[in-house]
C-alpha cells in the first residue's frame, strides 16, 4: 500500500514531460512603412567619432500602425545615446496599413533604426 501511495505522490508532484511551452508572440521582421523611423546620431556618438549606429528594436504596434512599448534588443555601440534616439524615432514612425493585415494582435515587430 505504501508503494502505491508513493507512486501517486510522484505522479502529482512531477511536472509533465508533455506540458506545452509558454507561447511567445509571433515576430514580424519584414513589413512596409508609411513613415520610416529616422534618427540622427546623438552628440555623444559624434563626440566619440562614431559615424553610424544601428539599434534593433522590438515593438508592439497599435491599430493605426504606431510602434509602442518598444524595447532595445541590441545597439551597435552602447553608452552613446543610440538607443534613446532610436526609441524617439520609433515613436514618430508608422507602419503601412498593409503591414497590419493578417498579423496576430499580439505580434512583436522587430526592426533596425540606422542612425547617421
Amino acid at each position: 500500500m505504501i508503494e502505491l501511495w508513493a507512486a501517486v505522490v510522484l505522479a502529482v508532484t512531477t511536472p509533465s514531460q508533455t506540458a506545452e511551452p509558454a507561447l511567445r508572440p509571433p515576430v514580424v521582421t519584414h513589413f512596409a512603412w508609411s513613415r520610416e523611423p529616422r534618427a540622427r546620431l546623438p552628440r555623444e556618438a559624434r563626440d566619440a567619432d562614431i559615424r553610424e549606429g544601428v539599434v534593433r528594436l522590438s515593438c508592439d504596434v497599435n491599430a493605426s500602425g504606431a510602434p509602442m512599448a518598444c524595447t532595445i534588443l541590441s545597439e551597435s555601440q552602447a553608452g552613446v545615446g543610440l538607443g534613446r534616439e532610436a526609441l524617439n524615432a520609433a515613436r514618430r514612425a508608422r507602419l503601412a496599413e498593409s503591414a497590419l493585415r493578417d498579423v496576430p494582435e499580439n505580434a512583436q515587430y522587430h526592426f533596425d533604426v540606422v542612425l547617421r
